[in-house]
């Protein structure tokens, strides 16, 4: 790869990449050893650099409230990758409540409602969903939406 010239002499993109992910690890480290440090070390510039469950997990460990309905979605996210449905439908549901547009949020509430047995609380969230995706949704999506709530009032009986 080509060195560019700068008033610092030579630079490699390789090179720069290669010690900005060094960097990036030892923060990743530092960020589990010792939160105060890090902090004084690094600040939290690079906070960005790391994954969306690294990064979320972060900002909840220094205690971030979240600012909007995506941070709360992306909570949710993590929380149900790791099997935590009850803080996934918690997080799901403030993000539905800060945000009635995000799909998303409806639809994995609904789905972490089903995971738990709520089996009211799954139908209710799946028409509310449904009701939402009627007039954007495909004809597929709305065919498996309300073949899943008829499945649902099925195990109910």
């Amino acid at each position: 790869m080509a060195t560019t010239l700068g008033t610092r002499g030579g630079f490699s993109l390789r090179r720069g990449v290669e010690k900005f992910e060094k960097e990036r690890e030892k923060f990743r480290v530092a960020t589990k050893d010792d939160i105060d440090l890090a902090y004084k070390t690094f600040g939290f510039t690079l906070i960005h650099s790391l994954s969306i469950d690294e990064g979320t997990d972060l900002l909840e460990k220094c205690g971030f409230e979240p600012k909007n309905a995506v941070e709360y979605y992306n909570r949710g996210v993590v929380a149900a990758e790791r099997e935590n449905f009850p803080r996934a439908i918690d997080q799901f549901r403030r993000a539905a409540e800060a945000d009635s547009s995000l799909l998303d949020a409806i639809y994995n509430l609904a789905v972490c409602y089903e995971r738990t047995k709520q089996v009211p609380q799954a139908i209710s969230t799946w028409q509310t969903y449904l009701d939402s995706v009627k007039d954007k949704g495909t004809e597929e999506e709305v065919k498996l939406v309300k073949e899943r709530i008829a499945a649902l009032k099925a195990k109910q009986k």
